[in-house]
């Protein structure tokens, strides 16, 4: 299958949407669950988790992927 440029961009794109919709997604429910009498961080120290723990989870199921192959 052969992909274009702009094909490639549209693809981009949308993955970025959809990282972005599970991450404001997870936060929002991180804030609903955070208890009363403590503050929740931040929108950007909770992206740093997420991104961390995306990377953590991603190389997982490669090692999965790779041992089942």
């Amino acid at each position: 299958m052969y992909l274009t440029p702009r094909d490639e961009e549209i693809i981009d794109i949308i993955l970025n949407d959809q990282h972005v919709s599970i991450q404001a997604a997870a936060y929002a429910v991180y804030v609903q669950l955070t208890p009363n009498n403590k503050k929740p961080i931040s929108q950007r120290e909770f992206h740093q988790i997420f991104k961390d723990n995306w990377r953590a989870f991603n190389s997982l199921e490669i090692e999965d992927f790779e041992r089942n192959e």
